[in-house]
């Protein structure tokens, strides 16, 4: 057993619900990824943990839920799972539409200076709203607010001098930070999940489907 590599396919069914689930999963991922930018980009935003969460979160939910599907699902009640095909899509379509208002909300793109003053690229930070900005922090941007008019969260953060330049820590507690990213993160994990089961669910429901009109 030691002395030889193993496969998938001695596991019989159970490394064939692994196999699709793990292939449905790096699809939908791709995609996903493709709308919002790779998990670099997230690594930096919502901690260095969050790829491992995303894919790992996903890969265990999509396991357990299309196992259930392959060990239950036959011609009398394939439309059942046709119509759950259907609710996932909707669900994955408003957690997709979350996430898109809370990454243009608390999603940034900032300049990084170099030594010599110049700029030298961008980075992504996340902050979080004037509402939660510590009490003393929140009375001084509505003080500049109110002198340079129309001033904005990010451009009240590069006021901090070269040191502590965009970095939302000066104005939001950790805590405060941690929540968005830890949500942002989250909402990836269950759009790949319900993505992975609208792809898995139409196709098995098609495939009975077709299978059983040509039986009959």
């Amino acid at each position: 057993m030691l002395g030889r590599e193993m496969s998938l396919e001695e596991f019989g069914p159970f490394g064939a619900i692994v196999t699709i689930a793990l292939a449905l999963i790096a699809t939908f991922s791709l995609m996903l990824l493709k709308m919002f930018g790779g998990m670099t980009k997230w690594a930096g935003i919502a901690g260095e943990e969050a790829p491992f969460v995303v894919k790992t979160g996903a890969r265990l939910l999509g396991i357990g839920v299309i196992a259930a599907t392959f060990m239950t699902i036959n011609k009398t009640n394939y439309h059942w799972f046709l119509g759950g095909a259907i609710a996932f899509g909707l669900i994955a379509l408003l957690l997709l539409a979350k996430f898109d208002r809370l990454r243009k909300l608390h999603v940034r793109q900032v300049p990084v200076t170099g030594a010599n003053g110049q700029q030298d690229g961008t980075k992504t930070i996340v902050i979080g709203t004037e509402t939660t900005m510590r009490p003393d922090d929140r009375a001084n941007y509505t003080a500049a607010r109110r002198q340079q008019g129309g001033l904005s969260l990010v451009g009240f953060l590069a006021g901090y001098g070269a040191n502590a330049m965009y970095d939302p820590e000066t104005c939001w507690d950790t805590e405060v930070l941690a929540g968005v990213r830890s949500t942002l993160t989250m909402l990836l994990v269950w759009i790949s999940v319900f993505g992975v089961l609208v792809l898995y669910l139409s196709a098995s429901s098609i495939q009975i489907g077709m299978h059983t009109a040509g039986a009959g």
